[in-house]
Parts: C-alpha cells; sequence; structure tokens
C-alpha cells in the first residue's frame, strides 16, 4: 500500500494555497503584530501551513531513510547488491554481496567501492571505498561469516547528509517497512510490511495483502526498518523460506555486535546533528520538489515585506484594541446611517488605533424609555430586531425629534449634550394619489372628511401610528392639537401649543372628531407603513406622517427595504387593495420639523469622545448629507421656518402623550378566560394557572378608561356570556367578578367561544361613537370538542373554520391571543389574532411575565396614564410567535 495517502500534487496545492492564504492574511490586518495575530484569516493560512507540513513530514523522513542505503558495486563498477549505513564510518552488507565486489581478490584486503543511490551533488552520484572490518556468524545456520562490515577506507568519511541508522528489536504483528530498491526504475520505495511470525534469528515478513514483501534475491542487503520511528529491526540476507508467501529478514540482534559503539558525547553530537541535517535536509528537498511554490511564496513574501516596509515608512498603524463607538439610531434611516459608518470607518484611527462605529436600529420612543430606565436588559433586549443586540448602553443616540432627548431630560432630570443635526424631515399629510381633485388638504380638512364620512356612513379612514413610540406618531399627535388649537383659538390670539391645552373641552373636542376615523394605531412607521403597502392592515384614505417615508413607500421600499410580503405576520389572511402612491401635502396650519439630533452620552473615553465630533463632522459633510438627501430627507437647514411652527415644550409633549388616551377611541373589550380542568394545574406550590391569571387580569383591566365596556367571559365545557357595560365606578365588581373564576370541566370549546366573542363585538355599532373592539383570549390548550379528545379531525375543522370566518369578517373586531404554558396550540391563536389584524402574545408559566403579557394586551387599548410603564411594559412582552407561520392554511 503507499506511504503516502494524498498525491503530491495535493500536497502541493494545499502549501500553495497557504502561502497566498499567509500573504492575503498580512495585508488584511492594519499593519501592526498585534492585530495580525488576532486576525482569524492568519491563524487559518497557519492551519493550512500546518496540514501541508504535516502531511509532507512522511515523505521527508521516508527520503531521509532512503540516504543511508548504499549499492555495493564490484571492480568493474557494475551493481551486485546493497547495504546501509549504520555509524559515521561503517557500512553493513552480507558476505555475498561483499565477495562478488572482490571477485576472486581478497576480502580481507581488497577495497570495495559502495555508492550512495539518493544522495546526489553537483557534481553528480557520491560514492566512497571501504574495507572489511568485522564480520558476523549466523548463530541459527552455523554457515559462517552471513553479515560483514565495511569501513571507509583511511580518514575519509560518510557524507554528513547521511543519518545512520540506529537499532532495535523487532516485535511480532509490528508494522514495518522494507526498501525495495528495484521499484520506480531504480528510484526505490519503501514497502509497508508486517512481522507475522519470529524464530530464534529470522522473523517472516508479509505486506498487509498477504503477499512477499519482495523477491529474495531482490533484497539481499536491504534494511528492514519500524514503519514510525525508523530504527532498524533487521535484514534481508538472501535466506530461503519454506512458505513461499513470506520473507525471511535476520534480527537486528544477529548482527548488533558489528554497530561500532559510540561514546556518550559523541552519541549526543550525533543526535543534534541528526536533528540539525533532518531540517536542513527536508527544507532543501521541499524546495527542490516544489520549486513552482518556492518561487511563488518567496514572490508572496517579498510583496508583504514590501507593504509592511512602506507602512513602516508612512509612520505607525493603529494598535491595540479599536475604538468602538455604540450608535443607536431611529429606525426611519439606522441602514442608510449604517452604511455611512462603513464609509467613515475606512482607514480612519483615533489615538493611534482603528474605530469601529455600531449601528443599531430602535424606534425614538423605545430608546426613550430604556435610557430613562438606565438602558435595562430586560426591558432593551426585545425591543431590538432578532439579528440585532442591543446589551449595553449606546454611546450615541440618534433620535428623530429632539421632542425624544427633551421628554428624557424632563423624565431623568438630566442634561444630554447635543453636537447639532445629522438631517432634517418634515411631517405631512398623505392621500393617495388623485384623491384630494384640487382640495386645499390641511389638518381641517381631514377632520371635515372623517365627520362627513361618520355622517353618510361610507367612512374616512385616517392612518397613523401611537405616539408611544413612534416619532411619527407623535408628531401626528402634535399636529392635530396645533389645528385644534388654531380652529379654537379668537382672533389675533396666542395659537402656541402649552401644557394646559390638552385639557381645553373645546381643543380635545375638534382632536377627538379626527381620531375618530383612525382605522388602526401602528406603532413603528416603517411597519405600519409596510404592513399597509403588503395589504395587511386595512387600506386607508389619508396618514400623517414624515415626508421621507411616503418618498420610500413610492419607490417600493417602504421599510428602507423592498419587503418580502409573504413572509410578513398576518399576509394572505385578508386581501386589502394598496396603494400605489401618495401624494404628499405640508398642511396649511403649519408642520413640524424633525431634526434628527446627534445627542452624545456621558461617560465616554477621550478616544470615544473624539470618535463621536469625528462621525459628527463627516455626517455634516457633502457626500452624506447628498446621500440623506437621496434617502428622501432633507439636507441641514433646508426646511422652509415658513411652513412650520415651533416644537412645543417637553411638559406639553408629555400631557400630549398622557391624555392620548382621552382623545382616542373608546374600547370596547371581551375578556375570554378559558377555565377548563386544566387550569387548575400548578405552576407552583400552591399556585395554579388560574390564580395567576386573575391576579393578572385584575391588574389589566385597571388600564381601562371610565367610558371603556368591558365584558368577562369564560369556557371550557361551555361558554359563560355576562354583558358589556362601561367599567367606571365598577372595577371592583369586575376584579370580584373575575376572582369567582373556578376551573373545571373536560372539553375546551375554544372555536364556539372566540367566534361567540367576535361576533357580540361586530354587532355593536354606534356611527356617532366608534370604539376600538377586542376580544382578550387566554388559553392553556387547544380545542377539546369530546371529553375525551379523540375527534382530531373534528377539532381541525372547526379551528380552520374559525379562522376563515374571522379572516373574511369586515368587523374589525381585534382578537389579541395569549398561549399560557407549553400545552396551548400556539399555531391556532396566532393565525386567529393575525386574521383579525391584532397581535399574538406568548406567555410562559412565571408570574411576572404573565402579569407583564396581560398589561401589554390591554395596553393596546387602555390609557396611557394609566400606567406610566407601559411602554417597558410592553417591551418585555414581546414574544415571538409560533413556529408555523402566520397563514390561515
Amino acid at each position: 500500500m503507499p506511504l503516502f495517502p494524498f498525491p503530491r500534487a495535493v500536497v502541493s496545492m494545499v502549501a500553495m494555497v497557504a502561502i497566498f492564504l499567509g500573504g492575503w492574511a498580512v495585508q488584511q490586518t492594519p499593519g501592526n503584530l498585534g492585530d495580525m495575530v488576532r486576525s482569524p484569516f492568519t491563524w487559518v493560512a497557519l492551519m493550512f501551513l500546518g496540514i501541508g507540513i504535516a502531511t509532507e513530514l512522511p515523505v521527508s523522513r521516508h527520503q531521509r531513510w532512503g540516504r543511508a542505503l548504499v549499492t555495493v558495486l564490484d571492480q568493474a563498477g557494475d551493481h551486485v547488491g546493497y547495504g546501509f549505513v549504520v555509524s559515521p564510518k561503517r557500512i553493513l552488507t552480507t558476505r555475498r554481496v561483499a565477495e562478488a565486489a572482490v571477485g576472486a581478490g581478497d576480502l580481507d584486503r581488497d577495497t570495495i567501492r559502495v555508492r550512495f543511490p539518493h544522495v546526489r551533488t553537483a557534481t553528480g552520484d557520491v560514492s566512497v571505498e571501504v574495507r572489511l572490518a568485522d564480520r558476523e556468524d549466523d548463530p541459527s545456520t552455523g554457515s559462517g561469516h552471513r553479515i560483514v562490515a565495511l569501513d571507509v577506507v583511511g580518514v575519509e568519511r560518510l557524507p554528513r547528509r547521511v543519518l545512520p541508522f540506529r537499532f532495535a528489536s523487532p516485535v511480532v504483528n509490528t508494522k514495518v517497512l522494507l526498501h525495495d530498491p528495484t521499484a520506480l526504475n531504480g528510484a526505490g520505495v519503501w514497502v509497508e510490511s508486517e512481522i507475522r511470525a519470529a524464530g530464534v534469528a529470522y522473523v517472516q515478513v508479509k505486506t498487509v495483502l498477504n503477499e512477499a514483501p519482495l523477491e529474495v534475491g531482490d533484497c539481499e542487503g536491504v534494511p528492514m526498518v519500524h514503519a514510525r520511528t525508523g530504527r532498524l529491526l533487521g535484514m534481508c540476507d538472501g535466506s530461503v523460506s519454506d512458505d513461499e508467501g513470506v520473507t525471511l529478514i535476520l534480527i537486528s540482534a544477529a548482527f548488533a555486535r558489528l554497530n561500532a559503539r559510540i561514546s556518550l558525547p559523541r552519541r549526543f553530537a550525533r543526535a543534534l546533528t541528526e536533528i540539525i541535517a533532518a531540517v536542513i535536509a527536508w527544507l532543501g528537498n521541499w524546495v527542490r520538489a516544489h520549486a513552482i511554490m518556492a518561487v511563488a511564496g518567496a514572490v508572496v513574501l517579498a510583496v508583504v515585506g514590501t507593504v509592511l516596509v512602506i507602512r513602516w515608512l508612512d509612520g505607525p498603524g493603529p494598535t491595540g484594541e479599536c475604538v468602538v463607538l455604540d450608535v443607536t439610531s431611529s429606525t426611519e434611516k439606522d441602514d442608510l446611517v449604517r452604511s455611512l459608518a462603513t464609509q467613515f470607518e475606512t482607514g480612519r484611527e483615533v489615538d493611534g488605533r482603528c474605530v469601529d462605529v455600531e449601528v443599531l436600529g430602535l424606534t425614538s420612543g423605545a430608546a426613550m424609555e430604556a435610557l430613562a430606565s438606565d438602558w435595562d436588559v430586560e426591558i432593551v433586549e426585545p425591543m431590538f430586531e432578532r439579528s440585532q443586540t442591543g446589551r449595553s448602553r449606546p454611546d450615541v443616540w440618534l433620535p428623530t425629534s429632539s421632542m425624544w432627548t427633551e421628554l428624557l431630560e424632563l423624565d431623568t432630570k438630566k442634561t444630554y449634550e447635543t453636537l447639532g443635526s445629522t438631517t432634517e424631515s418634515v411631517m405631512v399629510i398623505a392621500v393617495p394619489e388623485g384623491t384630494a381633485d384640487g382640495e386645499e388638504v390641511s389638518m381641517e380638512w381631514l377632520k371635515a372628511k372623517a365627520v362627513a364620512g361618520k355622517a353618510a356612513g361610507t367612512g374616512f379612514v385616517l392612518g397613523r401610528d401611537e405616539p408611544l413610540w413612534s416619532t411619527s406618531g407623535l408628531g401626528a399627535s402634535v399636529l392635530t392639537y396645533n389645528a385644534a388649537v388654531r380652529a379654537d383659538a379668537a382672533a389675533g390670539a396666542s395659537v402656541e401649543i402649552t401644557p394646559q391645552t390638552p385639557e381645553d373641552e373645546a381643543v380635545n373636542a375638534w382632536v377627538r372628531e379626527l381620531e375618530s376615523s383612525v382605522g388602526s394605531y401602528g406603532d413603528e412607521a416603517t411597519t405600519y407603513l409596510q404592513d399597509l403597502y403588503c395589504g395587511i392592515v386595512d387600506p386607508v384614505d389619508a396618514l400623517v406622517i414624515q415626508k421621507q417615508l411616503v418618498d420610500l413607500y413610492n419607490s417600493g421600499l417602504p421599510s428602507g427595504s423592498e419587503p418580502d410580503c409573504d413572509q410578513l405576520p398576518g399576509y394572505g389572511e385578508k386581501s386589502h387593495p394598496r396603494v400605489t402612491r401618495f401624494e404628499s401635502h405640508i398642511p396649511p396650519e403649519g408642520t413640524l420639523a424633525m431634526d434628527h439630533p446627534y445627542v452624545v452620552m456621558p461617560g465616554l473615553s477621550e478616544a470615544q469622545r473624539e470618535l463621536a465630533e469625528e462621525f459628527y463632522g463627516f455626517l455634516g459633510e457633502e457626500e452624506a448629507q447628498a446621500a440623506f438627501v437621496e434617502g428622501g430627507f432633507e439636507q441641514i437647514g433646508s426646511v422652509d421656518e415658513d411652513d412650520t411652527f415651533p416644537q412645543p415644550e417637553a411638559e406639553a409633549i408629555q400631557r400630549i402623550r398622557a391624555e392620548w388616551d382621552g382623545v382616542r377611541k373608546n374600547a370596547q373589550v371581551i375578556l375570554l378566560i378559558d377555565n377548563s380542568g386544566s387550569m387548575n394545574d400548578e405552576v407552583a406550590p400552591g399556585a395554579a394557572k388560574i390564580d395567576r391569571v386573575q391576579s393578572a387580569a385584575n391588574a389589566a383591566i385597571g388600564l381601562l378608561a371610565p367610558k371603556d365596556e368591558l365584558a368577562v367571559w369564560t369556557f371550557g365545557s361551555s361558554v359563560r356570556k355576562t354583558a358589556l357595560t362601561p367599567v367606571g365606578d365598577r372595577i371592583s365588581q369586575v376584579r370580584a367578578e373575575i376572582g369567582a373564576i373556578e376551573a373545571g370541566g373536560r372539553t375546551t370549546q375554544l372555536p364556539a367561544a372566540v367566534q361567540a366573542a367576535h361576533d357580540a363585538l361586530a354587532q355593536t355599532n354606534d356611527p356617532d361613537n366608534p370604539k376600538t373592539k377586542a376580544v382578550v383570549l387566554l388559553t392553556d390548550g387547544a380545542t377539546n370538542l369530546t371529553p375525551d379528545g379523540s375527534d382530531a379531525e373534528e377539532n381541525k375543522a372547526a379551528n380552520d373554520a374559525l379562522v376563515a370566518d374571522i379572516a373574511g369578517s369586515e368587523s374589525r373586531v381585534r382578537i389579541y391571543t395569549i398561549p399560557y404554558g407549553n400545552s396551548a396550540d400556539k399555531c391556532l391563536l396566532e393565525k386567529v389574532a393575525a386574521a383579525s389584524g391584532a397581535r399574538y402574545y406568548g406567555a410562559g408559566t412565571r408570574e411576572s411575565l404573565i402579569n407583564d403579557v396581560m398589561l401589554a394586551v390591554f395596553g393596546n387599548f387602555g390609557t396611557q396614564a394609566a400606567a406610566a410603564n407601559l411602554p417597558s411594559i410592553e417591551a418585555k412582552a414581546r414574544i415571538p410567535a409560533g413556529d408555523c407561520g402566520g397563514s390561515a392554511d
């Protein structure tokens, strides 16, 4: 079998790849040793190089052993046999070979010439003259001197590149190597064999294929060595075996006396010489065997060396760790800022170190909430997209508007440094192209459309974000209050928004009339526009939003990139028509300019501070500003002040957010709780599921406003219904009703309960007072129409019918679903929520989590003023949906 398992060409290719990878890795580093060591490319190159060396070593080892072989010549210079070197001046061979070399002469006095076939010099072959020095009897046959020792004549010695064999004793079943000098046209090859049996002086050797390794006549004088160590174990002396399938090898102990002993100092010197010679010989042989690679490697090293010298002449490169700047940007521009950060980093250094600007996207309201909580990871982490993480507080914050920084300062009683604006944008009213029909589009026009639509029964749908998280939502509220103040102000009266403005009943009535036309509230502008673009949410007749977001929508990039609609939750549940293009109109009552501030957080190091200032300067440069303009934003200072009104003070903005519940639609909510027997299962000692659900529900209903209507239903073996009535002063009565719920029964009539709650809300309709309609469904199980749950087909049919009915309904009843525990049918609940246009909330069995989830769900239609930390709760409750997708099929 071959000693080397791979073709030499493969080894050469691996080594060549390693050389080029090494050179490339060096060029990828910033030019200093520390970064080179940390570079993964360097270690990959070293790994390949190590593989190349490891695969070359067996070849070089065999070449080294081969250099100790000699061919014995007769007086005419013809080959007569073989031998091998055992000390710096001694060679062993058989008596027959030596006698054939001298012919009719006297073996004791005539010289013999031996040649080293595997040692080459510039002048050709290497050979020396030797003479008989000693001999050894064959103890097994008594036939006389079978092995003889030949010493170099005079002071001449063997070539230094020849490393003599060292002796060892053979053991049965040992893998050995025999040199076949006749192979490869006389070049020779080592044949792997195995010792199969042993006698007094001889061992029997076969190859691993159970064939004789060598012909007896070809192997006389050839050594047998250990396959791994190369130690000499015996010699083929031409003895013939009765078994034709084996070769007899005389063991080394039979002629060990002929190996002249070497003193200890000389042994040490010889060992050191062997190591040095082996390294030098291997390098030399490798270069000769891979001449093309050696030249290529030398060229690569020369190029790399030149690059390093040039870098050194240019001055020292960055050293040590890079200076890192964590930036949190509002989501409508995070991709653009990330791209600009990549351009900024190239070739830039701070304090002699490379720079790394990391940009994460987070809505401005969520970032403000996170900063106010001192970046509490439990609150922050769920806010980020799954591909991002926000475990550390940012060094720089890029909100959409300074309204958020002022709210943060008001909340934390701290001052934050703003270097200036990075870009600008304005709020606009967007209507489907061609629908304005020449009319002046204003906030007053929107309110008139809302009133007319309600009177005619045709409806007018306004789309906007809520003001708790979204800057567009907060801006829409400010625009609405600005228009209401102007409509209510007497001639010459102040039209400034003050903290007292939201308390003005006339202003609130104006705002409430406009808000009644809102189809749904989004919590993030880019997400809402993406759902609108993909037909997941109801179409709208108008939007109040930032202008650059309208431009993105019209270019087919509603979230900053082309949406993959069929992968979005809720896609396909309902087929809503999509508005192709919107027209942007600046309201004549004035618009709000968004200044996109660059806020530097406290606690930065000097290097980070320098980097933050440089990055801010870069974003203000002409090329970066052009990129912002191309993305639909406005260049700094380009917004016409005549089109805008002053931004309200922080106290007024905070009051608008807190009083949002007073002008939004009132809610009609059915709290639908599973009270089947499994809800009695304990989730902690002494605490059943139903206990924790009752506690969470009692806390959540406190978010409702007095005019909001609530009914508490239960379902298990049957559905228990109550009437929708305003919460008003009966909150204690409702809580007592929730506390009295008892779990029992073996069936779960989930489809019938959900359908009944949906239909009950769909039938309530007051055109003069439209309400947000919602079912809050909590269950710990799956549909189970029969006591033993055996009819799976019937259960599935009921589930499919429920999802289909909800998806086909035009009632706009949202069904918020909460699976509690691991046995709930999460896929069904996700489909039900998506079909109704609501959200799915996962809940485990931890008490704190079910409380947060229940509060978060009621936060969709409850009062923000009743729960000041609602955004934090919502963030903690943003649990990913199930693994079944959002479709209903």
